[in-house]
């Protein structure tokens, strides 16, 4: 009869172990299943910040692009305007030079 009880309680006790290893099993695949959902969501995010870092590179390239271009253009019509400065002083100075000799001539010709 001992015997019996002995059985009656391990087999319990076994019984016991199953619905728990069903239980942890069950929970160990529900954490699997999450982990797995994360992981897609970790993908699709580095995905997305993949895209974004190359259109954000790609728009950073332009930029560049522009700036360079903007400053051989503001070095151009800095060129530009010293030689209209230089061209004006030429003129400046011709002209000095047209008063001087017009200064002249009306002296020498009152003179006459």
């Amino acid at each position: 009869k001992q015997w019996y009880q002995r059985r009656v309680a391990i087999t319990a006790g076994i019984e016991k172990l199953r619905e728990q290893l069903k239980s942890v099993s069950g929970d160990l695949v529900a954490s699997q299943d999450e982990k797995n959902a994360l992981q897609r969501k970790l993908d699709e995010i580095d995905g997305k910040s993949e895209r974004l870092n190359g259109k954000y590179e790609k728009d950073l390239q332009e930029i560049r692009a522009q700036l360079i271009k903007a400053n051989k253009e503001a070095e151009s019509q800095k060129k530009d305007s010293k030689r209209s400065k230089d061209q004006l002083l030429d003129v400046k100075a011709t002209l000095a030079e047209t008063q001087d000799k017009i200064g002249k001539l009306a002296e020498d010709k009152k003179s006459l």
